[in-house]
This record gives C-alpha cells, sequence and structure tokens, in this order.
C-alpha cells in the first residue's frame, strides 16, 4: 500500500472496513480476555457492533468497556491486520438500533 500521510492511511483503513466488516473483538470477562467474531460497521465517525442484547460480549462491555478489536487483511497473497483499542459502550436508542439493522 502506498501511503502519502496519515490522513490516506486512514482513508484507505475505512475504506477496507466498509468493504471487508468481518473482525474479532475482544472483550473481558473478569480477568479473562474472550474473543469472537462479530461484523464491524463504521458510521459517522464511530465503529459499531450490532449484537443481541442478552449476548455475553454486551455484559462483559457494560462491566468493562476496555475492547480491542483486529481486523484481519488479505491482498494479492499478502496478509496481515489492523488492531485498535478502545472503550465501548452499549448504545440503547432504539431509533438508532433499527436503522442499524
Amino acid at each position: 500500500m502506498a501511503r502519502t500521510n496519515d490522513s490516506s492511511l486512514q482513508q484507505e483503513i475505512y475504506a477496507w472496513l466498509k468493504a471487508n466488516q468481518y473482525a474479532y473483538l475482544a472483550t473481558c470477562d473478569k480477568k479473562q480476555p474472550r474473543v469472537r467474531p462479530v461484523v464491524l460497521f463504521y458510521i459517522d465517525d464511530r465503529f459499531w457492533v450490532v449484537t443481541f442484547s442478552g449476548d455475553s460480549k454486551v455484559q462483559q462491555i457494560a462491566d468493562n468497556g476496555a475492547i480491542e478489536v483486529c481486523l484481519p487483511l488479505t491482498e494479492a497473497g499478502h496478509t496481515g491486520y489492523i488492531r485498535f483499542s478502545g472503550n465501548a459502550r452499549i448504545w440503547r436508542d432504539q431509533t438508532e438500533k433499527r436503522e442499524a439493522m
């Protein structure tokens, strides 16, 4: 990938996310890390994961919002990944939840 500056790299990453939404989400279950595949969305300068409210990852995020995401990359026979961390929160706005589905 040719990179000219941070802004072009950021745009390249966002374009890749839109085309390849499958990622791995890591949450904390007390002192045990938990990793699972999710579908990642990038909308309005935020990353989103849509899931059922009863899933264990929802409770894990409610208890500890520290998460990490790993997005595998493959292109022209080469592999790699994009990894980032942050603080997640549970979004309860019903209108936005309906729009995401």
